[in-house]
């Protein structure tokens, strides 16, 4: 079995987080509870939308790797892991698939007791 995984870089997390505070902090300061201390109202406009401006061009520019594209031309392969949390209750289970299995392809063959 191949042991390369799919993961997101720490880098899409940390765009993904900085564009999820600016997100909220707008809406936030839209509602009138905003969560940057500043007294001035023009003041805290221009730093929001600057903060979610900055966040969302930076999030889009970036490739973030959220889809099964964007992982795979990265070089990651898809990996979908299969757990039977109930194997007492079977007599036998075997694998019916290759490595590659499409859409409604069989994977398992569950023998009952």
């Amino acid at each position: 079995m191949n042991d390369t995984h799919c993961k997101i870089s720490a880098a899409t997390l940390a765009r993904t987080a900085a564009l999820a505070l600016a997100l909220t902090n707008q809406v936030l300061s839209a509602c009138g509870k905003p969560m940057l201390p500043i007294e001035s109202a023009t003041v805290e406009q221009l730093v929001t939308t600057g903060l979610t401006v900055t966040a969302a061009l930076v999030g889009w520019w970036k490739n973030n790797s959220f889809t099964p594209e964007a992982i795979k031309a990265e070089g990651y392969k898809i990996v979908t892991p299969v757990l039977i949390c109930n194997p007492d209750t079977f007599k036998d289970v075997k694998s019916v698939a290759g490595e590659t299995v499409s859409a409604g392809d069989a994977l398992l063959h569950l023998e009952t007791k």
